[in-house]
């Protein structure tokens, strides 16, 4: 009775050793049966076995000869980018004619519904972030626009002393941004905490992924700097004697 171990079951069972040449007993729970000795043949490569998010686990492959099967999945690779199921259906049709073949899919296909509750989180956490966004970009935007409105005779003042259009507009954004960017250090940090929290949803990306997080960073400046700069341009074409009227 032989059989493969992945590298999981090998390095639990025999630490820093080679795996195989050892014997493991096998008590399959049948009453009134000894345990069988099943020596060691391989190891295999881990590998998911339930579901894509698991965690490592113990398997053992066994021989169909030694452990029979009525149902068989068979995973085939081809070189290059065409489907390899045509070339398996026929191969299979010559080999036993007889031989059903109830499902044969290609590997996106298969793994499309076991990533679907990550893919279904992930679109509501994408539209909740989208929500955040425009928020917070709305929120910039109101408080530059009230801040340039309670400042309109400072403004006056500066326009009547030499200030030129871009320093009121480099005064208004600057402002506005420093704002902005204690937003983001604070969202950054909190974003890193919590993908520690996801680990389970995470699949094929690290627990922090720097190319989502910088193209959300490089989104949300970009859309402070808008909502930011339109007050800011209001107050640049501020005549000083208007502004000093309205005070």
């Amino acid at each position: 009775f032989v059989g493969i171990l992945n590298e999981t079951f090998a390095r639990r069972a025999w630490p820093g050793e080679d795996a195989i040449g050892k014997v493991l007993l096998l008590d399959e729970a049948e009453p009134g049966r000894a345990p069988r000795e099943l020596h060691v043949v391989g190891v295999a490569r881990d590998a998911k076995y339930r579901s894509l998010g698991e965690e490592p686990t113990s398997f053992i492959y066994v021989p169909l000869a030694q452990r029979f099967a009525s149902e068989l999945s068979l995973v085939a690779r081809r070189a290059g980018g065409e489907s390899a199921i045509p070339a398996v259906r026929s191969l299979l049709r010559q080999m036993e004619p007889n031989l059903p073949v109830t499902a044969a899919t290609s590997l996106e296909e298969a793994t499309s519904l076991g990533l679907l509750p990550q893919r279904v989180a992930v679109w509501i956490a994408s539209a909740f972030g989208v929500v955040g966004l425009l928020l917070a970009c709305l929120g910039i935007y109101g408080i530059t626009a009230f801040a340039v409105m309670q400042r309109t005779r400072e403004i006056g003042v500066r326009v009547a002393l030499g200030a030129t259009r871009q320093r009121v507009v480099r005064l208004v954004v600057g402002q506005a941004m420093r704002m902005a960017a204690l937003g983001l250090a604070i969202g950054l940090v909190a974003a890193a905490g919590l993908t520690q929290l996801l680990r389970s949803l995470l699949y094929g990306i690290g627990p922090i992924d720097v190319p989502s997080l910088a193209l959300g960073t490089i989104i949300f400046v970009s859309l402070s700097l808008m909502a930011s700069w339109l007050p800011a341009r209001r107050a640049a074409s501020l005549n000083p004697v208007e502004a000093w009227r309205a005070e």
